[in-house]
């Protein structure tokens, strides 16, 4: 603890948390993911498609070699607001400049530079803000920089009023995924806040008059002088290259000037009053979509109580899947698609807790929500009259050992740093590592006190259904979410609360996949650092990779499953989907208990077939293998389920259609660029063809044509990776060597051209426009991808700072070097709510001529420390067998088999010049593009043809699409990339 009483946690050994399970990443690179609607597709139109999409507009940077990293948490958020919206607006505007670095974009620029990202958040009662950088030798520098956010941050008036732009875009940007206010302290409180509600906080002066102004950045400025005190803050500081002495005295240095104000916590009332519950809640969202949910406040000390894991024992027995489970029940009934537990929306000043309980409903089973609450009721009422199960309480105390102690890797995300600030504030310092695992005493009191707050009683449900359109009758204040409130009937509240002796349940039985046997074999040294293909055939390839690195009791497989016919064949893909689909969900309640020991299994589809990727403890992986095919074998779905499995498939693709603009218009560019590519709209109007004859017909032949490849990464011999061979044939007991599976090609501009297709959104509702640009670089090869990844990880910062930060063109604003199949682009895009996509057009090509400027007068010493960050960038150390298998299955699928392709790049970008970096640049205007135009409601009279003001553009071809049939014409008319 520093002088001024901010608490500090210093690191210098690579910590270990929970290893990324690839299982939960097959959806990444910027997929649009149709899961959350039951639908586990990978829509991107190859395994290989690299594509970054941020989930927040600062981690607009490439992944980087994390070496130094840091965190900060302030123990403020939005329960502290004065008006809707200060905590969030105050962390907004704390990167916007200080007295000693006033420039706006200086920490952003500075972290790009070398290889950092950044981000941060507000939440009910923390403020959160994390960095890594790549380059050591700059740690301390940037320390310097980021500790002026909490010393002397400026709050201007101009950058005030830019970045209320930025949070009603951000505003904008939720508005259609927002659940509405449930009308308690804090939920209550509107935490994003917008440009209304401050304007609103002030309607004493002229809105956006000089008083005005002036009285919203004296508020700001009140608002961090009373919350943001040393006392209220944890540091932490990451590092491998600094000692645990020379991390002090940069804490010393640099943070010990924060001021300490002693400004006391609010205490707050809990949120739920006893008589407002029981309560139900009928929501009309704007997608398609059948949820149930079960909020239980439940008062829980946590700082006093974590030891004894309640909330996580609870949360451990009702998401299991096996017979006679909750889950198994509803879903036997038909009635259920998924069963998920979580708690969320913790207040630890004010021992609460929100027990979340979520069911996806099935077609039948919005028909029969009372009963499912009925069903709810009575597994709780079973679990409460045995009580709390000390065996398995000790069987989770197990597992949660297992976990923390062998399922670990090393770890130098931001995220995990600022996870630790936050932990600091929760956990005695001995279990700020731990606390978040670790099952640390039996206390069947503290068990029993949260068991008995499940209950009807305590307890907010929530129908969440397009069905309920004609009965809501409120209207939420800020995000316009459509409710009406319920009382529960004394009727059925009494059968909730009475034993039905109709019903039986089971308790979990003992868990058959909790390893006893967690030896890590030694590695031969005839072994290499590359994968090694052990078999090949027409049929099967076997590659398998010993780790030597991590050495872990625990493996990656991965079977591809390349299908005959599957990406030309729309009604075949869609079949395809449908059993898939259907398997995945089912599957998921015949192996709860390997989930529940850290075994996990994914199931994802692409266009050339599917992969299954399953991760966990090498001693019982193999048998969760089994298991899985064996139930892949004999799944069938009989013709009364079939409409269920086809109405999920239709919802996904709708809902499609209300996802963000950006996610979508990034799908309209990979049906535009790739050949064949079914777009979404096109699979829903193949969906009226779905018949359950023809379904059967496609299901009996289909998998006979099949190329399968896997890949074993982890704690697994040569000899043992044989062995899957036999797996791999029992997945696919048919099989027969296929014929040619073709990837989809990639379709080549002609030079001299701009295609610009231009799309009307269809969410009337939403008022974002977006648009994506995409440069035609050409075919992969050593240079364009380094040059691609070289340009666009210098023109990232100051592209988001001009067009998002001083320009306010949107709330997402991205660029990024994109590799399609074998070929490389440049994209820049934005999503917006203020300006339509030909202004954001007219915009980005300014800002690329300015930037060629400035990269004509870059110095060798600046374009040097770029080549460094980003060759930091390219040598990344694996932090996990994840990372190894990744890389590894990158070169196997592309079939390049560049398994060195690190080390290529690095020499070969030593190589690479200012001057060549200048001509890249020089040349990038006269590229071929792709720009895809999505107008709002809002912007739909401001299509039409683009005039540029840059004299390159202005000489080339323009092309103008407005319909799916003139792009499948252009799409057969242009050449293909081999």
């Amino acid at each position: 603890v520093l002088e001024n009483g901010l608490s500090t946690l210093l690191i210098q050994n690579l910590i270990q948390t929970k290893e990324a399970d690839p299982t939960e990443q097959q959806h990444q690179d910027g997929a649009v993911d149709s899961s959350k609607d039951g639908v586990p597709q990978d829509d991107r139109s190859s395994p290989d498609d690299e594509q970054v999409m941020p989930d927040h507009p600062s981690q607009a940077s490439e992944s980087s070699s994390t070496k130094c990293l840091c965190a900060l948490n302030v123990n403020v958020g939005f329960t502290d607001d004065l008006f809707p919206g200060n905590a969030h607006f105050v962390e907004h505007l704390l990167f916007c400049g200080s007295h000693k670095f006033p420039e706006e974009d200086h920490y952003s620029t500075f972290l790009k530079t070398h290889s950092g990202e950044h981000n941060a958040f507000t939440s009910a009662e923390d403020t959160n803000f994390f960095y890594d950088i790549s380059v050591p030798q700059q740690f301390e520098q940037s320390l310097n920089i980021f500790s002026q956010f909490f010393t002397c941050p400026l709050f201007k008036k101009d950058t005030i009023k830019r970045e209320l732009k930025a949070i009603d875009s951000e505003f904008t940007n939720a508005l259609q995924t927002i659940l509405c206010s449930l009308g308690f302290p804090p939920f209550s409180n509107f935490g994003c806040g917008n440009s209304s509600t401050v304007h609103n906080a002030f309607s004493q002066h002229e809105k956006e008059s000089e008083a005005q102004n002036s009285a919203i950045q004296d508020q700001l400025r009140t608002f961090f002088e009373t919350h943001y005190s040393s006392h209220r803050m944890n540091l932490i500081l990451m590092s491998t290259e600094h000692s645990l002495d020379e991390m002090e005295h940069l804490a010393q240095t640099y943070f010990s000037s924060i001021e300490r104000r002693d400004a006391p916590l609010q205490k707050l009332p809990f949120p739920f009053p006893a008589d407002a519950l029981p309560m139900r809640l009928n929501v009309c969202p704007v997608r398609e979509l059948r949820n149930l949910f079960f909020f239980f406040p439940i008062q829980w000390n946590s700082l006093t109580e974590y030891k004894y894991q309640p909330i996580r024992f609870w949360t451990h027995i009702l998401t299991f899947k096996s017979e006679g489970s909750l889950f198994e029940k509803l879903y036997e009934k038909g009635w259920i698609k998924s069963l998920d537990v979580s708690s969320q929306h913790s207040l630890s000043h004010i021992d609460f807790y929100c027990f979340e309980m979520h069911l996806q409903l099935t077609e039948a089973g919005e028909q029969h929500e009372d009963e499912i609450c009925h069903y709810v009721f009575q597994y709780l009422h079973k679990i409460r009259s045995e009580g709390p199960s000390r065996e398995l309480w000790e069987e989770a105390q197990q597992l949660s050992e297992i976990e923390f102690n062998h399922y670990q890797e090393k770890e130098t995300s931001f995220d995990y740093a600022s996870m630790l600030a936050k932990n600091m504030t929760l956990y005695e310092p001995g279990h700020i590592l731990s606390g978040p695992y670790l099952y640390f005493e039996y206390n069947e009191d503290s068990l029993a006190n949260v068991l008995k707050q499940l209950s009807p009683d305590n307890v907010i449900i929530i129908s969440q259904s397009q069905r309920h359109e004609t009965s809501v009758d409120q209207t939420e204040e800020h995000y316009g979410g459509r409710y009406s409130r319920n009382s529960v009937p004394n009727e059925i509240f009494e059968k909730w609360i009475t034993e039905d002796p109709n019903l039986s349940f089971q308790i979990p039985s003992t868990n058959p996949y909790i390893p006893d046997d967690l030896q890590v074999y030694e590695v031969p040294d005839t072994v290499k650092d590359e994968p090694e293909l052990l078999h090949s055939d027409e049929m099967i390839d076997l590659w398998w990779m010993q780790d030597n690195q991590f050495r872990r009791p625990k493996e990656i497989i991965l079977f591809s499953f390349l299908v005959a016919g599957q990406s030309t064949k729309i009604m075949e893909h869609l079949y395809s989907q449908i059993f898939l689909t259907s398997f995945s969900q089912m599957v998921s309640g015949k192996i709860t208990h390997a989930q529940k020991a850290n075994l996990s299994f994914d199931l994802s589809i692409h266009n050339r077939g599917f992969d299954c990727v399953f991760f966990g403890f090498s001693q019982k992986l193999p048998l969760l293998v089994s298991k899985v095919f064996k139930e892949l074998n004999a799944y069938s779905i009989s013709e009364d389920d079939f409409p269920s499995a086809v109405d999920q498939i239709v919802r996904g693709l709708k809902n499609y259609q209300k996802e963000m603009p950006v996610y979508q218009i990034l799908h309209k560019a990979d049906n535009a660029l790739y050949s064949p590519h079914f777009s979404f709209p096109e699979l829903l109007e193949a969906c009226e063809k779905i018949d359950f004859e023809k379904y059967e017909e496609f299901v009996a032949n289909w998998l006979r044509e099949v190329k399968t490849r896997v890949l074993v990464v982890g704690n697994c011999t040569k000899d043992q990776a044989m062995e899957l061979m036999a797996s791999a044939k029992q997945a696919i007991p048919k099989q027969q060597p296929p014929g040619t599976i073709e990837r989809p090609q990639i379709v080549k501009l002609k030079k001299n051209t701009d295609f610009f297709y231009q799309m009307q959104a269809d969410n009337k509702d939403d008022t974002n426009s977006s648009i994506v640009i995409l440069h035609q670089l050409g075919l992969c090869s050593t240079q364009t991808d380094l040059m691609s990844s070289l340009y666009g990880k210098i023109v990232a910062a100051p592209f988001f700072d001009q067009l998002r930060t001083k320009e306010s063109c949107g709330y997402i604003v991205h660029s990024t070097p994109m590799r399609k199949h074998n070929t490389m682009w440049l994209c820049f895009l934005a999503q917006s709510a203020e300006r339509d996509p030909t202004y954001i057009l007219s915009r980005i090509e300014s800002f690329l001529t300015i930037f060629h400027e400035t990269l004509c007068k870059m110095s060798q010493d600046e374009f040097e420390q770029h080549k460094e960050g980003l060759i930091q960038n390219i040598m990344k150390q694996d932090d996990s067998i994840t990372d190894v298998m990744s890389r590894a299955w990158k070169e196997i699928d592309r079939e390049t088999l560049d398994f060195h392709r690190r080390e290529r790049y690095r020499d070969a970008l030593k190589n690479i010049s200012l001057q060549e970096l200048v001509s890249f640049s020089e040349q990038l205007p006269r590229k071929s593009r792709m720009i895809l135009q999505l107008f709002s409601s809002n912007d739909k009279d401001k299509k039409g043809e683009y005039q540029s003001q840059d004299p390159v553009h202005r000489n080339k071809e323009q092309v103008y699409i407005t319909t799916k049939e003139e792009m499948a014409e252009q799409k057969k008319i242009l050449a293909k990339y081999p």
